[in-house]
Formats: structure tokens, sequence, C-alpha cells
């Protein structure tokens, strides 16, 4: 029978825990400042171009709203002729 130090094998348990761990944290965060500059950069143009496409959303709807109040005031300034018109036909 052989005697086992139960104080060692609690640290070399806790250790290949650690191991573990340290490899799962390696692949989760381990990136380079290359690959980090990489991936902001990326995100900072995603982040520029949704911002623009917002914009020109915004400008578009700006212009459709102008477009149909011009279309309700010439509606209310024809038919104020036709009414002048009419009163003039009488």
């Amino acid at each position: 029978m052989t005697v086992v130090n139960l104080n060692k094998a609690r640290k070399a348990r806790e250790r290949a825990a650690e191991k573990t761990r340290a490899a799962g944290n390696r692949v989760a965060f381990g990136r380079t400042k290359a690959e980090k500059a990489k991936a902001e950069k990326a995100a900072a143009a995603k982040a520029a171009a949704a911002e623009k496409e917002k914009a020109a959303a915004a400008t578009k709807a700006e212009r459709e709203a102008a477009s149909a109040e011009k279309a309700k005031a010439d509606a209310a300034a024809k038919a104020e002729r036709d009414a002048a018109a009419a009163e003039k036909a009488k």
C-alpha cells in the first residue's frame, strides 16, 4: 500500500483546475493588440455606417414630410382658386 500526501494531491488537483481555467481564459480573452485594434476599427466603421444610414433615412423622411406639406398647401390653394372662380361665375 502506498502512502499519499493529501496536501500534495489537493495542490496538484488545484493546479490542474487552474490550468484548465487559464486555457479557457486565453481562448476567451487572449487577443493580440493588432487583433484588438482591427476589431475596434471594424466596430467603429460599422457604427459610422449605421449612423450614416440613420442620417440618410432621417433626411429622406424630412424630404417626404416637406413634399406632403407642399402637396397639402397646393391642394388648399387650388381649392381656394376654384372657390374664387365659382364665385366670379355667379
